[in-house]
């Protein structure tokens, strides 16, 4: 693999990563918003809380390979939930552009490449 191609992937890499962080902070950004002004999700998150006290009792009864299939189960669930809010994200980028490219605020010819 020439110099060239292994400086351009490991440029790809590094923007990717950028990319990800920006997106990764821009997610909690507003999600600390919902947090602090959406009643229903403070109340949704109550619950939960109390919810996590049960389900805790209950896994105590299943045996050590049991408990450790349902974490990883949530903890998938997790994982996949953040790659749907990455989508979702990068989606509503997306969006925005098309709607200011439509609305003559933005223009591709006014871009430097």
């Amino acid at each position: 693999m020439g110099e060239q191609t292994k400086w351009t992937e490991k440029a790809a890499r590094n923007s990717r990563n950028s990319w990800k962080s920006l997106i990764t902070s821009r997610i909690d950004a507003a999600l600390e918003r919902v947090n602090r002004s959406n009643s229903e999700y403070i109340e949704l998150c109550q619950q939960q809380e109390k919810d996590e006290k049960i389900v805790d009792v209950l896994l105590k009864k299943l045996d050590q390979e049991e408990q450790a299939v349902i974490r990883q189960y949530y903890d998938k669930e997790i994982e996949k939930e953040n790659y749907e809010l990455e989508g979702a994200y990068m989606q509503g980028v997306k969006d925005g552009i098309r709607f200011l490219l439509g609305l003559g605020v933005l223009r591709v010819n006014d871009w430097p490449l």
